[in-house]
């Protein structure tokens, strides 16, 4: 199963598991064939993707990043950060150039916590 929607937009409703599942995620049929069996080194068998299902998660995957784009732009236009004005101190002119009591590191936290990233690449795939 694939997830519809990054997780902070999941529906969520306790009292129906079902119906929680059936709104967030969807199944996706994975198909392969064998590419290669080795007896005589390794012992195993190599397996490759149908291309109906890599043209599925190709597509879920283009979905998945512009909902993801999407979402990002959404947040950035509706951000604003509030601080005290004793934070303005490092403003002036010949100061750091950045907000003072740790504010600058707490807005941009907050900045890239707008950010959702897709799951990490995986350096291997052939186990």
């Amino acid at each position: 199963m694939l997830s519809k929607t990054p997780e902070a937009d999941l529906k969520r409703d306790a009292s129906n598991p079902f119906v929680e599942v059936m709104m967030n995620y969807k199944l996706v049929h994975i198909e392969g064939y064998i590419l290669h069996i080795d007896m005589v080194l390794r012992n195993e068998a190599t397996y490759k993707l149908t291309n109906d299902t890599i043209d599925t998660l190709i597509e879920h995957h283009r979905g998945w990043c512009k909902e993801l784009y999407e979402n990002f732009v959404q947040a950035i236009n509706k951000f604003v950060f509030h601080a005290g004005v004793s934070a303005l101190g490092g403003l002036e002119e010949g100061g750091p150039g950045k907000l003072l009591n740790g504010k600058s590191e707490k807005m941009m936290d907050k900045i890239l916590s707008l950010m959702e990233y897709p799951h990490p690449c995986v350096d291997d795939v052939t186990q």
